[in-house]
């Protein structure tokens, strides 16, 4: 069933690169694999685990919060993106946005890095 999961999974998101959950859910139900309870969740945590399947980016809705979770194939995650210039300041910049205010202490204390390394990195 898996198997089977994964192809009907690659040809549905082989043109679109991703999709949300109802679509692939639907994408398995039109190739005969049912998805109804929990069913679908458990075929997409499967093929996740097996680094087959992600999760992306929420859909957008006019007017109110979060749209749907989008899906995509972990072959087509990175294929667009560029290695930053310098990982470290990507990193700790990274971790001071979605956790600030943040001291350079706070940041050494979650990447595990050396204060002293991250202080260079924030005068950079």
């Amino acid at each position: 069933v898996l198997v089977r999961a994964e192809e009907a999974a690659r040809r549905a998101l082989g043109e679109t690169k991703r999709s949300t959950r109802a679509d692939l859910f639907a994408a398995w139900d039109a190739a005969g694999i049912p998805t109804a309870g929990q069913r679908g969740y458990h075929l997409l945590s499967a093929l996740a685990v097996q680094g087959i399947l992600c999760l992306g980016a929420m859909t957008k809705r006019s007017g109110r919060g979060a749209g749907e979770q989008t899906v995509m194939l972990v072959d087509d995650l990175g294929a667009d993106a560029a290695a930053p210039a310098d990982p470290l300041i990507e990193l700790i910049v990274g971790y001071i946005r979605g956790h600030g205010p943040a001291s350079a202490r706070d940041a050494a204390w979650w990447s595990g890095l050396p204060l002293t390394i991250v202080r260079a990195a924030l005068h950079k």
